[in-house]
């Protein structure tokens, strides 16, 4: 998934449902929402869907009033990307700060034995 679609993700995650127009960088008042690149391969992977009535009516999206809201799978999709994260932090800040501490001892030993 690319970076944009994934901010996309994550900004609904942490609001719940969101109007098409307050997407951001990725809103164009010029097409459809499922024309869009980004929310299309998010409706297609089933990460997002739509609250409209319009939808459920007509089977398609209206386009400025368009409100989508975070599925399961797509919370668990931002979940789980957001240990693999931290799962792949960690141990690169513990070893690099595990380092950092022995050089200075290092050189704090050197300092005191020059004179």
């Amino acid at each position: 998934m690319d970076k944009l679609s994934f901010s996309l993700l994550k900004k609904l995650y942490r609001k719940k449902y969101l109007p098409y127009r307050k997407f951001g960088r990725i809103y164009d008042k010029n097409i459809y929402p499922e024309q869009n690149e980004y929310v299309g391969s998010l409706l297609s992977k089933g990460y997002i869907k739509s609250k409209d009535l319009d939808n459920l009516f007509y089977g398609k999206i209206s386009h400025p009033n368009a409100i989508f809201e975070i599925t399961l799978k797509g919370r668990e999709y931002v979940e789980q990307r957001s240990l693999d994260n931290f799962r792949f932090w960690l141990p690169l800040s513990l070893s690099f700060g595990l380092s950092l501490a022995a050089l200075i001892v290092s050189i704090i030993s050197l300092a005191i034995a020059l004179p």
